[in-house]
């Protein structure tokens, strides 16, 4: 949503944005105070493809003078998590530690062993990195000696617009003397 005031009637801002990706739909609205607002509505449904798209709406007022005046403001794209497929999980002798990278402005992840939720302790380190404001990666890393009882890892990223989720099975990880990758 774009939204300008429109202190003359007859002559209201332009409106208009850098992409047509949807339907818009431009209204005038009158506020308690008597004031007027244009609103332009751009409908479309938002996914990972759009992320780093900028999507921008530009008001553009004609004064008096013939001359113009233009306000830009960029939209910030809000869309369901999504868990990206380089996440993973890697064995060694001594410890599992599986990766989870996510985008979609997740405001948190979650790791479950075996279906119970993970605390970080002396068994479990669970290491949470905010790489920019769309992506978010957490490595959860289980020492050898906890490991033996564990048959699966899920990591569950949520945002307010939605969650995803990624399962790995213990029995499916490579083992190496220096890393497997699942």
């Amino acid at each position: 949503m774009c939204s300008a005031p429109a202190p003359c009637l007859t002559h209201p801002p332009t409106l208009t944005w850098t992409t047509s990706w949807g339907g818009i739909q431009e209204t005038l609205q009158e506020n308690q105070d008597k004031t007027t607002v244009k609103i332009s509505v751009l409908k479309f449904t938002a996914s990972r493809l759009h992320l780093a798209q900028n999507i921008s709406c530009t008001a553009v007022y004609k004064k008096q003078d013939g001359n113009s005046k233009s306000f830009t403001t960029t939209a910030n794209i809000l869309f369901p998590p999504w868990i990206l497929p380089s996440s993973n999980c890697i064995k060694t002798a001594s410890q599992i530690k599986c990766s989870c990278e996510t985008i979609g402005n997740p405001s948190m992840i979650l790791w479950l062993l075996d279906g119970q939720p993970v605390t970080q302790s002396t068994k479990v380190s669970v290491i949470t990195e905010p790489m920019n404001n769309t992506y978010l990666r957490s490595i959860i890393i289980l020492n050898q000696t906890h490991h033996r009882d564990i048959s699966s890892f899920v990591c569950i990223s949520f945002n307010p617009l939605g969650s995803a989720y990624k399962q790995f099975h213990v029995d499916n990880f490579i083992l190496s003397g220096n890393q497997g990758v699942f």
